[in-house]
């Protein structure tokens, strides 16, 4: 029932839009809204709609798994992570927040996680520590994250949640030729 009235008013907004152009481009165009659906392909809008769901979820992950690691709710994971790759907390956390400023999108996030060769052995151990606690975050922390933000897409960020974390753990798929 629900979704019969969204398709209703979806068809509706269509029409007025669609008549709207027709308007102003002093043109007379005859539309039937029934047959107006293409089949197996999208609306331009509703193309639109859908890249726009996931247009900054990588900017928008990387940037809370920055907040997780900066923030006290943290604490209970950096100390061993820290020993274990042996560097200082605040080390890290510095560095995470020079980063921080300059996420933009998947690019940053690769350079978060994926080892080059002329990294030293402090960068290294940064970028361990920094994949370690993103698994910790999505794991444990994500869910709570999105449900409690403002994003507008919150059900297609939590299921989202899941390809990021198979991508953090495996860095390599984060080029778009390996997806």
């Amino acid at each position: 029932m629900i979704l019969k009235r969204k398709i209703a008013k979806a068809k509706t907004l269509m029409l007025k839009k669609q008549k709207k152009v027709a308007f102003n481009s002093g043109t007379s165009i005859k539309v039937d809204p029934l047959h107006c659906h293409r089949s197996n392909e999208l609306e331009p809008a509703q193309k639109y709609q859908e890249t726009l769901k996931l247009k900054n979820v990588y900017k928008n992950f990387t940037r809370a798994i920055c907040t997780f690691i900066i923030s006290n709710i943290s604490l209970p994971y950096l100390p061993k992570i820290a020993l274990e790759l042996g560097f200082e907390e605040k080390e890290l956390k510095d560095y995470i927040k020079m980063k921080k400023e300059d996420i933009k999108g998947v690019i940053e996030l690769r350079g978060l996680l994926i080892i080059q060769n002329n990294d030293n052995s402090k960068i290294i151990a940064f970028k361990k520590a920094f994949q370690r606690l993103a698994e910790i975050f999505i794991k444990y922390f994500a869910a709570n994250w999105i449900c409690c933000s403002k994003l507008e897409y919150k059900l297609d960020y939590l299921k989202f949640r899941f390809q990021f974390l198979k991508k953090i753990k495996n860095p390599s798929l984060l080029y778009p030729n390996q997806a």
